[in-house]
């Protein structure tokens, strides 16, 4: 149980990390996102606004070419030899006087009917007027104004005569080479966190599992030393039968000394099978014939109380496991469903074959239960009423004992309830 508790912790730091990562890479990645669209979008912008041709723009820093010198002659310096300053024309984030020497784009032109007429490369190497006239007749048929083609983000302009192509392939390397780096830096994080995570799990739940270390041993220990004035008051109270014979209170002893007996010896089977001390025998078992031979020993208690008790159990099934455990599962479920089934109830018991799983399944109707699921009833000293119980006789440990018999034969133990009036549980081994 212990082991079971620190992988849930574990696990659920993990999750926690993990979640919060993607949170924040998220939110990192998508204002990164946005950026470089913004800067994608105002570098467009200035192309757009000078219809695909920067010579206005140069020439408004007194540059008419790329890296040539003025119309006068001058090299655009003032005397002291300092660059001049541009005031600025609002270009939008990531945007400034160098942007217009960095872009690369080309632009088609285009007639009324969409037909390409002249393209524009003489700002990009890597695309020619082959491939420019083929990218936008791609675009005019999509019908799209703007977004991307490929590795270009394009816009049409307002008359839809000219398509300007921007290279983005910069801004989207960087961007992806940013997004990489994040997720790769996540999963070190993770990592990182695991490796913390392990030795940490171990001290913090240290008091936990010393505390259910001490609570195991004092029911062994207890169940033990319970066992021995148990057998001495049994023994007493047979030699008082010789002399007294049929006494109505030697009788109730008797009984209370049976019910003593069962509890001590479940909750022992109980703390021996949470230590993983099983000491089951397993081998090949008939559970067909187990079932068989189980359920008949219960028909004359079925006719006396006057219940419909009905059997379909699949002929020739085997299961590898502890014949005495498998039988002593089957005989706590079958008298839980006589115990809590209503008067002149019904009590039906299956078991089926489904893909590798063999599937048991008692079914009984009650007077009233919770609908749903009601697998709590697995828990120790869990009674869905008490009243009811104190009059059968119950424990409240025995589903627990079938639980945790379905458990070490890697199989598992629910109940539920489809209508408030009747219950299933259902062993899948």
């Amino acid at each position: 149980m212990i082991k079971k508790l620190r992988r849930e912790f574990i696990l659920t730091g993990m999750l926690a990390v993990v979640i919060a990562e993607i949170l924040m890479i998220g939110a990192i990645d998508a204002i990164n996102y946005k950026s470089t669209m913004d800067s994608i979008r105002g570098q467009m912008e200035i192309l757009v606004e000078n219809d695909g041709d920067l010579s206005a723009v140069l020439e408004e820093k007194g540059r008419p070419g790329m890296g040539t010198p003025g119309e006068d002659g001058s090299d655009n310096k003032p005397d002291d030899g300092r660059v001049k300053k541009d005031p600025g024309r609002g270009m939008g984030p990531g945007i400034n006087e160098e942007t217009p020497f960095m872009l690369r784009y080309f632009t088609v032109t285009a007639d009324e009917t969409g037909k390409v007429t002249d393209t524009d490369t003489g700002h990009i190497a890597m695309v020619d007027d082959t491939r420019a006239a083929e990218y936008g007749e791609a675009v005019l048929s999509s019908g799209r104004k703007r977004g991307f083609y490929r590795e270009y983000y394009f816009n049409l302009n307002d008359t839809g005569e000219m398509i300007i192509f921007l290279d983005c392939r910069h801004d989207i390397m960087s961007f992806e080479s940013f997004r990489n780096i994040s997720i790769i830096v996540g999963l070190i994080g993770a990592v990182l966190v695991l490796i913390i995570l392990i030795p940490i799990s171990g001290r913090v739940l240290s008091p936990v599992e010393e505390s259910y270390k001490k609570q195991k041993r004092f029911i062994t220990d207890a169940s033990h030393e319970i066992k021995t004035p148990l057998a001495i008051i049994s023994a007493d109270t047979e030699v008082l039968e010789l002399d007294l014979s049929d006494n109505e209170w030697l009788l109730s002893i008797k009984n209370q000394i049976k019910r003593l007996t069962e509890l001590t010896e479940k909750l022992v089977f109980l703390s021996r099978m949470d230590e993983g001390i099983s000491n089951m025998d397993m081998a090949e078992v008939d559970l067909s014939e187990l079932m068989y031979e189980v359920t008949d020993s219960y028909k004359p208690m079925a006719e006396a109380s006057g219940k419909k008790y009905i059997t379909d159990i699949e002929y020739d099934v085997h299961i590898t496991g502890d014949e005495g455990n498998l039988t002593q599962m089957m005989n706590l479920l079958i008298d839980n469903a006589f115990k809590y089934s209503d008067d002149k109830g019904s009590i039906k018991i299956s078991l089926k074959t489904k893909g590798k799983k063999k599937e048991i399944t008692v079914y009984n109707t009650v007077a009233e239960i919770e609908k749903g699921d009601l697998s709590r009833l697995f828990e120790r000293f869990y009674r869905a009423d008490s009243s009811r119980s104190s009059e059968t006789g119950g424990h409240g440990i025995g589903l627990s004992v079938v639980a945790a018999i379905a458990q070490a034969h890697h199989g598992t133990a629910t109940a539920k309830s489809e209508d408030g009036r009747s219950v299933t549980f259902t062993i899948s081994l």
